[in-house]
């Protein structure tokens, strides 16, 4: 389970405006996937802007999400 902090919830939804809107249907903050989709986005996306976001979000969720990142 993910623990989401105030500045985790503005830069999720910071980031739900800059991805494709075929990409935003996988982006609820309250679905227990979160990562998963966050890290299946980071992977599709060729956006720096984009793929800098989901670093930083998962990096305040914690190494388990940041290292699979690098998977």
């Amino acid at each position: 389970m993910m623990h989401i902090d105030r500045p985790m919830v503005t830069l999720f939804f910071d980031l739900k405006r800059q991805v494709p809107f075929e990409m935003q249907d996988q982006m609820k903050l309250a679905s227990p996937q979160l990562g998963v989709n966050l890290v299946e986005i980071y992977q599709q996306s060729r956006c720096p802007a984009i793929r800098s976001q989901i670093e930083e979000f998962l990096a305040r969720a914690g190494n388990h999400w940041q290292s699979k990142l690098s998977a």
